[in-house]
């Protein structure tokens, strides 16, 4: 992977972390968000985390969690019968789409800026022209589908391909570009996000 382009997404990561810990906590919630599909698990080396529960009462969420320690390759999992499970990616996509939007110059930079329509999307922090980071520190939606509406335009085989390079959930993708990460159609578990982000982090992804 080119290391400038590691470099520029380093705070990608960093932020997607916490997507991925929200993404567990909420978008889990409603049974029909989530596909009965699973992935075999390659992986052996696990700690189950019972005592987080508290941090997930049922009345509310079903919750999950994993924490990845790459030195020792053990998983620190809080309720495992989920990690295999394949969600919709949701906010977590952004690091994937953002780094196809860096590899096909779709932007060109961390500091390239997306001017706002003027839509009023009723928040002021999505109500504003986007950089790359504040598109991420602010999960501003508009931002990558705009991207996603601009790397189509470009190529429409580009998505599927670094989908399947990147070997990404399940790497399907629906009619609707701007909203396949959303709608159900691509779909990741959360073992398989940990293994997208191991990928990242080694230089393993094609990028």
């Amino acid at each position: 992977m080119n290391s400038s382009i590691l470099s520029k997404c380093y705070y990608i990561v960093l932020i997607a972390f916490l997507f991925l810990i929200i993404a567990c906590n909420s978008d889990i919630q409603p049974a029909t968000q989530a596909s009965e599909s699973t992935t075999e698990a390659p992986f052996k080396n696990i700690v189950l985390l019972p005592e987080l529960q508290r941090y997930f009462p049922p009345e509310f969420y079903i919750g999950h969690f994993i924490l990845y320690d790459l030195h020792k390759d053990q998983y620190h999992i809080y309720n495992d019968s989920i990690s295999n499970r394949s969600f919709c990616p949701a906010s977590t996509f952004k690091i994937l789409n953002s780094l196809i939007a860096l590899q096909t110059g779709i932007i060109p930079d961390t500091n390239f800026i997306l001017e706002w329509d003027g839509r009023d999307r009723g928040w002021d922090k999505w109500n504003q022209d986007q950089t790359i980071k504040t598109a991420v520190k602010y999960s501003a939606l508009w931002f990558f589908q705009e991207v996603a509406r601009s790397v189509q335009a470009k190529d429409s085989s580009l998505y599927q391909d670094f989908l399947d390079r990147a070997e990404y959930g399940n790497q399907s993708l629906s009619e609707d570009i701007e909203l396949f990460w959303l709608d159900n159609s691509l779909q990741i578990s959360p073992m398989q996000q940990i293994d997208f982000l191991v990928k990242l982090y080694k230089g393993n992804l094609p990028f």
